[in-house]
């Protein structure tokens, strides 16, 4: 969600200023389309798109099966569906510039997922300058130790690995040359922007390149303060603890519905009155299948009244609950956004 802020942002703000009279493209695989997506800005995020930005829109639905996720080498094999996506957007793109009659080369691959393999096809292929801005990197120094621990990941470190030590080294060895070549392709970016001080040192500690010339800097997510300014921060709050983020693996939703089920069982008065609310997006398919997972997880532990689930909500609705809620919480291992 931050992810797409950034990107809204960018368009609106450094694009119109510094790109006016530029042919300005959208590579998209989303259910939005044109209206519905400048629309879904202003719900989702309250920022506002002007008409005068020149958007064009490459569709990319019928590729979207390149991004399958891959049961065994997942990085590697999903990040090669990266490049083979990237290279159909940019493809696409020369196709639509050459129809209207303008056949330049795109300029600059902005890229906001993090995918950094399609750094190659954009600068090395295609001769474009790469922007980029890092949630979370693919591989961090954090996954590499706890391969090395042999310790049991909620998402990426499945048991029968932790087990063997053969296992464990053969991963770790994969891991490390992983995390060599995410640096080359990292290092190809001519600027690199992180939101916290967090994926600064990673991406530092990775994308050796990149940092030896300078071109990692920190830009933390915008948020319209302003919007929360208004709220009466005096007026009594519900006993409501409130979580946001996308219902992805990382985010490790089950521990703070676990967490909530031990709150309970140490302090039973307390089942009456207080509430976790998980207010999220879903991606896809997957994200959808965890959803479900989360909502069987409550009815397993006698916790559906004391669990609500806000799912792809507009901003209003998450303001709603911000203005009500007395706790917040979030269980990302690493904690992103908190410095």
């Amino acid at each position: 969600m931050v992810r797409r802020q950034y990107a809204y942002q960018t368009v609106e703000t450094s694009l119109e200023e510094a790109f006016s009279h530029a042919y300005t493209l959208f590579v998209s695989f989303t259910r939005y389309y044109t209206t519905d997506l400048i629309k879904h800005a202003q719900e989702r995020f309250s920022i506002t798109i002007t008409k005068n930005l020149p958007l064009k829109f490459v569709h990319l639905n019928e590729y979207s099966h390149f991004l399958a996720p891959s049961s065994s080498f997942s990085l590697l094999l999903e990040s090669i569906g990266t490049m083979r996506l990237a290279y159909k957007a940019l493809q696409m793109s020369l196709s639509a510039a050459a129809t209207a009659s303008d056949h330049s080369m795109p300029h600059i691959f902005c890229d906001t997922t993090g995918c950094a393999f399609t750094y190659v096809v954009a600068n090395v292929l295609f001769g474009c300058k790469v922007l980029a801005y890092v949630h979370y990197p693919t591989i961090s120094t954090d996954m590499l130790n706890l391969v090395w621990e042999r310790r049991r990941s909620a998402y990426n470190h499945q048991e029968y690995i932790s087990k063997s030590r053969l296992t464990t080294s053969i991963k770790l060895l994969y891991y490390t040359a992983f995390a060599a070549l995410y640096g080359m392709v990292g290092s190809l970016s001519s600027l690199a922007l992180v939101n916290s001080t967090w994926t600064y040192n990673h991406i530092c500690s990775l994308w050796k390149g990149a940092a030896w010339l300078k071109r990692i800097h920190i830009v933390f997510p915008p948020c319209a303060v302003t919007d929360f300014q208004q709220n009466d921060v005096i007026k009594e709050r519900q006993s409501v603890v409130l979580s946001i983020g996308q219902f992805r693996p990382e985010k490790d939703h089950v521990l703070q519905i676990e967490a909530l089920a031990r709150l309970f069982d140490s302090h039973p008065s307390l089942q009456e009155t207080v509430k976790l609310v998980l207010i999220g997006s879903c991606r896809g398919a997957s994200d959808e299948a965890r959803l479900e997972q989360l909502r069987v997880l409550t009815k397993t532990l006698d916790l559906v009244d004391s669990v609500s689930f806000v799912v792809n909500q507009p901003y209003s609705v998450i303001q709603e609950w911000l203005s009500k809620a007395s706790v917040g919480i979030h269980t990302v291992r690493a904690p992103l956004g908190m410095d």
